[in-house]
């Protein structure tokens, strides 16, 4: 069975490089009116080819709606505006600006709304039970171009999640978490069996009219390349994109290569991914290789008045490997990250969000081999070992530390080296 899959794989990896991402998001949406006929058989044909490449039969029919372009921004922006945990996205800042993911000043927030706008296709709502699909008019198309169809596959890929799995039970699991690498974890996993759906259907499809396929998959390229400006945002996003869509994909895919559809199921019910490890190294997902736990101290009696523990919890191989990107190659920084077994990442912040100082206690699975000569080794010593204090032009001062190599954390010291 490996081996016929295995086959299988290599033709899909050319439908993957031209095939849109349509991704997850939870609005409650109303509907339109009547569905054209020549539209709900195509949609209820899609339907069909998903339950059968899936292996899952639909418990409860699907609900759809089309909407416009115009009014997705608008939803986007009622949502943002109403049910944003203001709390939470502060110290998503102070996450993203430690790791020098996104300046200072950046308005985290309006950049994610941005985003969703420019790149939002479809969605799923997992409270409404409706899928969603964005198009430059407000009635419903009497058909479906194949980009069309690839998304409406994602998003009901996705309701038949919900149906076995209760996607809101899953994410209810960790709401209380403030582990960003864990929600990420979690979010590739959905996702990616979403993608690995939509590609496997993608491909079928280019198999039964390959002209027509790469017609309007080039189609709307071109329509996409010439009606918006592309988005001057943090990479990040993209980066983050790629993790859920593509990376989250290749994890689904090793799950099924070694066990079929039973061992991503059993993924859903009884064993989510808890690390961005366990999604980029599948293998060690499969051998229940954990993060190793380090219990920093939180080094309050340290803290000057006017200082408070804005972050204490893990950061990950995703993002670690995102702030080594910020001075090193994305194969370099990957290479490096490849070691993580686990970490701590404390960040202290002044009341008003201005100033922020972080130690960040790292454990690896084996000691990394070192050379004087070697880029890895100069540019970690520099910007992941070495005591570093920056000042910009508004009197910013950051100080951090870290310590890659080491399998215990630094004791409460550490601190009093950062002052």
């Amino acid at each position: 069975m490996a081996s016929e899959r295995n086959g299988t794989w290599a033709a899909k990896a050319k439908i993957g490089k031209i095939i849109m991402v349509a991704l997850l998001l939870t609005w409650v949406a109303p509907l339109w009116g009547s569905i054209p006929q020549s539209l709900a058989q195509m949609l209820a044909a899609i339907e069909s080819d998903v339950r059968r490449l899936r292996e899952l039969a639909e418990k409860s029919p699907a609900t759809v709606e089309f909407i416009s372009q115009q009014e997705a921004n608008q939803r986007f922006e009622q949502s943002y505006a109403e049910d944003s945990d203001q709390e939470r996205v502060a110290q998503a800042h102070l996450f993203y600006w430690a790791l020098d993911l996104i300046e200072r000043d950046a308005d985290l927030q309006a950049l994610s709304l941005a985003n969703d706008q420019g790149s939002i296709l479809g969605y799923y709502n997992s409270e409404s039970k409706t899928m969603t699909l964005i198009q430059p008019e407000k009635t419903a198309p009497h058909r479906l171009t194949y980009p069309q169809k690839l998304i409406y596959a994602h998003e009901y890929a996705h309701a038949l999640q919900d149906q076995y799995f209760d996607l809101d039970a899953l994410r209810e699991r960790y709401r209380d978490s403030t582990n960003f690498d864990l929600h990420l974890s979690l979010t590739a996993l959905i996702e990616g069996d979403a993608e690995f759906i939509k590609l496997d259907y993608a491909l079928e499809q280019w198999s039964k009219n390959q002209a027509a396929f790469e017609r309007d998959m080039e189609a709307a390229e071109n329509a996409d390349n010439s009606h918006a400006e592309p988005l001057d945002l943090p990479t990040i996003f993209d980066a983050i994109s790629h993790f859920l869509y593509v990376v989250g994909r290749e994890f689904v895919t090793k799950l099924w290569i070694e066990d079929g559809w039973p061992g991503v199921n059993r993924a859903f019910r009884n064993r989510p991914p808890t690390t961005s490890e366990q999604i980029y190294h599948p293998m060690r997902y499969l051998a229940r290789e954990e993060a190793i736990v380090i219990e920093a101290p939180l080094l309050n009696a340290q803290i000057n008045d006017g200082w408070r523990l804005a972050y204490y919890d893990a950061v990950g191989e995703f993002f670690l490997r995102q702030h080594l990107m910020t001075h090193l190659s994305e194969s370099a920084a990957a290479r490096l990250a490849d070691g993580w077994g686990g970490d701590r990442m404390l960040i202290f912040s002044d009341a008003d969000n201005k100033m922020i100082r972080w130690v960040w206690y790292q454990a690896w699975d084996a000691p990394m081999k070192r050379s004087n000569s070697h880029p890895i080794t100069r540019v970690s010593s520099i910007a992941a070992m070495k005591k570093e204090a920056k000042t910009d032009g508004a009197g910013l001062a950051r100080r951090r530390i870290a310590s890659p190599a080491s399998v215990k954390p630094k004791p409460a010291s550490a601190w009093q080296r950062i002052e």
